[in-house]
């Protein structure tokens, strides 16, 4: 049976926004804050990269269906947004 979150999808909140991958099995997703600093240039001090890295979330991993409900267990998280 193909899963119907197979495809890539927009997540947009009033908080965040990002994009979730899914293939019949495993799930990637990306977010970011909203109001997260842009980005000047290539050479970021320590704190600049620490607010950047900290304005992103991502995740990965395997995903199983059952009726309506989906399970996912990351396998894969990095950020602290």
């Amino acid at each position: 049976m193909s899963s119907p979150l197979v495809g890539a999808w927009e997540y947009i909140s009033d908080t965040h926004q990002g994009f979730w991958v899914c293939t019949k099995t495993h799930y990637s997703v990306v977010l970011m804050r909203k109001n997260r600093q842009a980005i000047e240039g290539r050479d970021l001090t320590p704190e600049e990269a620490l607010e950047v890295y900290q304005g992103v979330n991502a995740l990965s991993g395997t995903y199983t269906v059952s009726g309506s409900r989906y399970t996912l267990p990351s396998s894969a998280l990095t950020g602290i947004a």
